[in-house]
């Protein structure tokens, strides 16, 4: 039996229990067979695998450039192949010698090139048929030779047999597309089986979220059940704000003209209350002139009232001129008016005294500058109504003569100063 038929009598144990036996047995039988018989026990080193093996290796690992450029580093320039299928064959030969440097270097090398895939392989368990399947197909397509050598370089006898498988593989693809025989169908295969893993471990993965997807159905479902009471909610409670709002509003108007109300009333008694003038008039009929000339300065109802000429029973009326008037007392206006008012009362010879009407800090001022007056002057469209009280009544209290008077300049203070008609009870 030649080594071709014990390659042929040894494929046909692959992926059998007894196959270890049957290879031992084969051994025993052709002590002669040559050292390719050897790579079928998985041993890591070139030299024991057989021709058919290395050519595939070399092959897919080294172009002619590669070959050139390894035995210029391990043969020197002397050596030199003639072109690169001479190399190839001298490259071959290298690999057979178990104490070849060249061998050790390509080895070193192509664990290196193949370190990613040699670790996959190698947390496959070899009894797991499936598995090693799918992970040659699926790296076979990414990386062939990487692939290969990890296989056929792994201790393991099972995984050793599975690289053998893909050498004969390759070799049987590699003659179908030479002889232009279904060139591309294993490479449909190939990724239909690929795809078809990926799709399984698809599929694996999505069954949980398709539950996580159902259950987050259902609580979007309860969410929006709760947002379309809560929106119920929400339009009572906008209706309700709204009602309040208009109440509200309402309220304020209504409180509004009720405030406009209070003004005007107090307006108009306070106009009532300063047109009022506690001395009387003479009872010289003489005086209707200057009650006239007066009248436009004074804040009256009936003006008639100042200038009576009837006579109590119970006193007796004593006109006054303004020569005996000693003072005057000028409450509110403009104080910048002040000097001008004082020049004018003191060139008629009459004692001047002004306070600007703000009665904040307490009344005693103002009380006290009507004690010191004989008649009040009180203007009441610059100052607050605030101190027209105090000065009212103190001046009713104390029988000052007073007037309240809109507004005044100096030359109509003059002309009310002049026809004042004032009187004092005896």
């Amino acid at each position: 039996m030649n080594i071709v038929e014990n390659i042929g009598h040894g494929l046909t144990f692959i992926n059998k229990e007894c196959y270890d036996l049957s290879m031992l047995k084969l051994l025993k039988e052709n002590p002669h067979c040559d050292s390719g018989m050897i790579s079928y026990f998985g041993w890591r080193h070139l030299w024991s695998f057989d021709c058919l093996v290395l050519s595939v290796l070399l092959s897919l690992a080294c172009d002619g450039k590669k070959i050139i450029k390894i035995f210029k580093r391990h043969a020197g320039i002397k050596d030199l192949p003639s072109d690169e299928f001479v190399g190839f064959h001298l490259l071959h030969q290298q690999c057979h010698l178990k104490d070849s440097t060249i061998a050790l270097s390509l080895e070193n090398w192509f664990n290196q090139q193949s370190n990613a895939v040699i670790q996959k392989v190698r947390k496959v368990d070899e009894h797991d048929d499936r598995s090693i399947r799918l992970l040659s197909c699926e790296e076979w397509v990414k990386h062939p030779f990487p692939t290969l050598w990890a296989f056929i370089s792994d201790e393991r006898c099972r995984m050793h047999q599975h690289g053998v498988y893909l050498v004969h593989k390759y070799v049987l693809q590699q003659s179908k597309c030479f002889n232009g025989h279904n060139a591309c169908q294993a490479s449909f295969e190939n990724k239909i089986s690929i795809l078809t893993y990926q799709m399984h471990k698809k599929k694996v993965q999505f069954n949980p979220l398709q539950e996580e997807l159902s259950l987050l159905r259902d609580q979007l479902g309860k969410e929006k059940n709760e947002n379309q009471k809560l929106r119920e909610v929400n339009s009572q409670l906008e209706t309700k704000i709204k009602n309040i709002k208009d109440s509200e509003i309402n309220e304020g108007k209504l409180l509004h003209v009720i405030r406009k109300l209070k003004y005007e009333l107090n307006k108009v008694s306070q106009e009532k209350e300063s047109s009022y003038v506690i001395p009387t008039c003479g009872h010289n009929q003489n005086h209707n002139c200057a009650c006239k000339m007066v009248s436009d300065a004074l804040l009256v109802e009936n003006q008639e009232s100042y200038c009576s000429s009837e006579k109590s029973n119970d006193q007796e009326v004593v006109t006054l001129s303004s020569n005996k008037i000693q003072s005057l007392a000028l409450v509110g206006g403009l104080e910048r008016m002040a000097l001008k008012y004082k020049q004018i009362v003191e060139e008629m010879g009459i004692s001047f005294l002004y306070h600007n009407g703000e009665c904040s800090g307490g009344s005693t001022p103002l009380k006290t500058i009507v004690q010191k007056s004989d008649v009040v002057l009180f203007i009441t469209n610059v100052n607050g109504h605030g101190a027209l009280d105090i000065v009212k009544k103190s001046c009713k209290k104390l029988n000052k003569g007073f007037m309240a008077i809109n507004k005044c300049g100096p030359q109509t203070l003059r002309q009310i100063i002049e026809n004042i008609p004032t009187s004092r009870a005896v």
